[in-house]
């Protein structure tokens, strides 16, 4: 690691240092990272003593803290740790109910179409996962940063299993939407795109049932996303547009049951596939390549 991160990380280890950036993102106003005062800054950040929690201060300041006449705000890197800290990233203390929901399953209004029995939500590892009980596939599994895993867990905890899996649904649709197109969501990196038949790419636990694997991949922070086919043409740019015009929200809608998708493989060397998706009485259909570009599209009748 360079050594500026590892200072950075080496300054942020400190229990009480994060806890001064929490509160100052904690005590700013909407829509703006606020100055606070230092007689406030001390009071939230419960800390006993003013010389030490002081001490850790003047540690922060400069690189994730700015001290101004009116007090102090977080700088665009605190900003950035604020937001880890919001997302779990830096874990300083774990979500009660979170924790208590882990594992819990709860059925979906969606039945397994093998084994004929509803399909169930639950929350593992940080991830949302959606699945069949009987035959034990996964057909969706995912992470969710802190708040999405807070809100499943509300809706785990009333028995709500299909508002916890539209928690799984639209951070899927999103993040599939921005690596489409070259961008990553996490660090705006550039986006790579590949299709295999492989399995054997898909990290362990191996019990989601993808078919031909679609693997979006960040160049820079390496994320990445694996799905099937059929998923990434119901996130697809050019699909999108069709889909609102339709009267469906792919944020409202569970496209995978309001939409009929087909994927022809035209050949695999290089990949070439014609896609369609119905919407009421009206399809699009896309030529894609190995990227899943469209190079062509139209809609028809259905």
């Amino acid at each position: 690691m360079p050594g500026g991160g590892a200072e950075a990380f080496s300054l942020l280890g400190n229990e009480t240092r994060l806890r001064i950036i929490q509160s100052l993102g904690d005590l700013s106003d909407p829509g703006e990272f606020s100055t606070i005062s230092f007689s406030r800054l001390y009071e939230a950040s419960d800390v006993a003593d003013s010389g030490t929690f002081n001490y850790h201060l003047q540690k922060l300041t400069d690189q994730f803290v700015l001290s101004t006449d009116e007090g102090y705000r977080l700088s665009l890197q605190g900003i950035n740790v604020y937001r880890g800290l919001r997302a779990g990233i830096f874990e300083t203390e774990e979500d009660s109910l979170v924790a208590e929901m882990e594992g819990r399953r709860v059925a979906t209004e969606r039945v397994c179409t093998d084994c004929e029995v509803p399909k169930e939500t639950w929350i593992e590892d940080g991830r949302i996962h959606r699945g069949c009980p009987e035959c034990e596939l996964v057909d969706m599994r995912y992470p969710v940063p802190a708040g999405g895993l807070r809100r499943a867990a509300e809706s785990i905890a009333a028995g709500e299993g299909e508002a916890a899996y539209r928690v799984l649904r639209e951070r899927l649709l999103i993040d599939h939407f921005s690596m489409l197109v070259g961008f990553c969501p996490y660090c705006a990196g550039e986006t790579s795109v590949s299709i295999s038949e492989d399995g054997e790419l898909l990290p362990d636990p191996k019990n989601v049932d993808l078919g031909q694997v679609v693997s979006l991949v960040c160049e820079y922070c390496h994320w990445f996303l694996h799905s099937n086919l059929e998923m990434s043409l119901l996130s697809h740019p050019t699909v999108v547009p069709f889909l609102l015009e339709s009267g469906l929200d792919p944020l409202e809608s569970d496209l995978i049951w309001e939409c009929h998708t087909a994927v022809t493989v035209e050949s695999t060397d290089p990949w070439r596939l014609r896609g369609s998706v119905a919407a009421g009485a009206e399809r699009i259909v896309l030529e894609l390549d190995e990227t899943l570009r469209a190079d062509d599209s139209w809609v028809e009748p259905v």
